[in-house]
């Protein structure tokens, strides 16, 4: 299937999207997988997993004196092109739960729905009918969720100055965040690095 490329044109300005801010707990997962149904409940299993892993920090190992910390931060916005509506859905949810602004195919009601439950009505752009080719040319998203044939949507792309990922498996959540190590030393202000091996 070719990837339409016709722009929805009740689409929130692309400019204007935020970054989503949500607290991610059982309450909003119970809700989601309520307003949902449609979508297989091994997909909230996975987000689950997925935002355990990436929304915590982790200590790193590092030498006597030094403090290594791993976080993880949203890439930006994420274009969600299904191709089918229950594929949108499950890549929005994923992409926004994550931080991620995005622009998805995603129906009116599903669209309302997301709203409903708390995520930011600025962190969502729908279309209907899919990117035009100036909002694929555009540097106004950083990552393409697309189950279908990568190939169709990589061609739209040569003309970006830089590298984005298409991203075609749910599987793949780390490619929707930037990593990010911060390295402290702790012996600077003093401290006697001896007793850090304790």
């Amino acid at each position: 299937n070719d990837l339409p490329l016709e722009l929805y044109e009740g689409l929130i300005k692309v400019d204007e999207l935020v970054a989503s801010e949500i607290e991610f707990d059982d309450n909003l997962l119970a809700k989601l997988k309520h307003s949902f149904s449609t979508i297989d409940p091994r997909f909230f299993d996975f987000l689950v997993e997925t935002m355990q892993t990436f929304t915590s920090k982790h200590l790193l190992p590092g030498p006597t004196g030094e403090s290594n910390e791993l976080s993880y931060h949203a890439k930006g916005c994420v274009l969600c092109l299904g191709p089918t509506p229950n594929d949108a859905l499950e890549q929005a949810i994923m992409s926004l739960a994550l931080g991620n602004s995005v622009i998805a195919l995603l129906s009116e009601k599903d669209h309302s729905s997301l709203v409903g439950l708390g995520f930011a009505e600025k962190s969502i752009a729908r279309i209907e009918k899919g990117p035009s080719s100036e909002l694929l040319a555009s540097d106004k998203y950083h990552a393409i969720f697309y189950f279908g044939d990568a190939m169709s949507v990589e061609s739209e792309l040569m003309n970006r100055q830089d590298i984005v990922p298409v991203i075609d498996s749910i599987f793949e959540p780390w490619r929707l965040v930037n990593e990010r190590v911060v390295t402290i030393d702790t012996t600077a202000s003093g401290g006697n690095a001896n007793l850090l091996a304790l």
